[in-house]
């Protein structure tokens, strides 16, 4: 059986300004990278900043890279066993909005926390 396994590779963007991105993404497209997993970080990003996600497109899209696995947002405010009832209807609101941009990017994944809360 002769099947292709993508090899995705997840990378923290925590601590890397915008400026930097399209160096970093250089880099990762000059050592053979072709995927990349749509991180969390910058998942926050995209849902504090809207405008990022072009940015982020236009990045991707130069470097002829992917991004075919989503890993949600997660903590406290994102998990499904988060304590605060209150907050339940904008969490699931706030992971369908990430599931569209997910889509958008052509990511075939989505991975989520359920947490560990209660």
């Amino acid at each position: 059986m002769n099947k292709d396994i993508s090899l995705v590779h997840f990378f923290s963007w925590d601590m890397i300004n915008d400026e930097m991105i399209p160096n970093i993404m250089s880099e990762f497209r000059w050592n053979g990278v072709k995927n990349l997993v749509f991180c969390e970080s910058l998942m926050n990003k995209v849902l504090r900043e809207p405008t990022f996600f072009s940015q982020l497109r236009y990045h991707m899209h130069n470097q002829k890279m992917n991004l075919i696995e989503t890993h949600a947002p997660y903590g406290q405010c994102y998990d499904l066993s988060c304590p605060d009832k209150g907050r339940f209807d904008t969490l699931i609101k706030d992971h369908i909005k990430c599931m569209e941009y997910s889509v958008d990017c052509g990511s075939m994944t989505y991975t989520m926390h359920i947490g560990a809360w209660e």
